[in-house]
């Protein structure tokens, strides 16, 4: 966004390590065949070159009926809400 967004810095690799990133469609979604629609869109040659290019790994689809675990990181101050 240029002009909306500024950088500040890079932090290097050797500090960060790698950041993975993750996209599904949530139960329940107001439009679940947008969410769908999206993650056809990720696994495209043309994004997955784009991605390539920002230092990231090419998306991968899962296997079919694998499952996936959700984690859930709670805080002091979301000790309410997360009961």
């Amino acid at each position: 966004m240029p002009g909306k967004v500024q950088l500040l810095g890079k932090l290097p690799s050797e500090i960060v390590g790698q950041i993975p990133a993750q996209a599904a469609v949530i139960k329940g979604a107001a439009n679940p065949d947008a969410g769908r629609a999206f993650l056809a869109l990720l696994l495209e040659d043309q994004v997955q070159d784009i991605w390539e290019n920002w230092a990231f790994d090419r998306a991968k689809e899962p296997a079919s009926g694998s499952r996936t675990s959700l984690y859930f990181y709670a805080g002091a101050g979301l000790r309410l809400p997360a009961r």
